[in-house]
């Protein structure tokens, strides 16, 4: 992406006003990030519910969890990758934000394909760990696989929303989570509720919302933010450890 410098001052840091209006106008956007981030799974619940009856919602109950593991790794490198780009950013060293920000888009990414590999090979068995049982086990395959396969998507999504908001756009970041949400609530009415596809409906509805937002993150137009100009290059041993303890620190902080 392309660097606005006029955000910039002569040392290449950006320049953010300090003031209270300023801090609300990030931190809402990023809250209703996070709510309609929560919409995914209530939407499908409702859907389900309401057209497939209880068997196929308690399916996607009992796969959430490999939902949230998924998550889990996206937000860990998220945070953790942002905020060491942030400091970087403002310290006016380009070179280091870009490496982090490299770091955290591709390993957690990496990782979740080989989570999803994982899971895969022992498909059967993991979803009877997770209490599936003879009922409702099919249709546990069916939207486990969907997250499974979309997985790419899930991480890049929540990745991409968090540098956004790092690099002086969290509107835009939110556009990308509502513009997810409503494609997730648009594809549930019509493959569950028009259709009858029931849980695959789900879970189609599911990944064509985060593909939509994770494609808004990565072509998003160049004069509406600036976004750290990603430097692919091989991870050195202590960007990982850093990263992740970066995230550590951020997320056991006080609001």
């Amino acid at each position: 992406m392309k660097r606005n410098t006029a955000n910039q001052n002569a040392q290449g840091s950006i320049r953010m006003p300090e003031s209270f209006g300023a801090v609300l106008l990030f931190a809402l956007p990023t809250w209703l990030t996070s709510l309609f981030n929560t919409l995914y799974t209530i939407v499908d619940g409702i859907f389900v519910s309401r057209y497939a009856g209880t068997d196929a919602l308690a399916a996607i109950n009992t796969v959430y969890p490999l939902v949230n593991i998924l998550t889990a790794a996206a937000l860990l490198f998220a945070t953790g990758g942002s905020a060491i780009a942030a400091i970087a950013l403002g310290s006016g060293d380009q070179k280091r934000a870009d490496r982090a920000f490299s770091v955290s888009m591709t390993v957690p990414i990496v990782l979740g394909i080989c989570f999803s590999a994982a899971v895969l090979a022992f498909f059967p068995s993991v979803l009877a760990f997770l209490g599936a049982t003879d009922r409702t086990m099919a249709d546990c395959r069916i939207y486990a696989l969907c997250w499974l396969i979309g997985c790419p998507a899930a991480i890049g999504k929540e990745l991409l929303a968090c540098f956004i908001r790092v690099d002086g756009s969290p509107a835009y970041s939110f556009a990308t989570a509502l513009s997810g949400g409503i494609a997730n609530i648009v594809h549930d009415w019509l493959f569950i509720g028009v259709f009858g596809m029931g849980v695959l409906g789900a879970g189609l509805a599911t990944v064509l919302g985060l593909v939509l937002s994770c494609v808004m993150g990565l072509c998003c137009p160049a004069e509406s933010f600036t976004f750290i100009s990603p430097a692919f290059r091989s991870p050195s041993r202590s960007a990982l450890p850093q990263t992740a303890s970066r995230s550590a620190w951020t997320r056991s902080q006080p609001l």
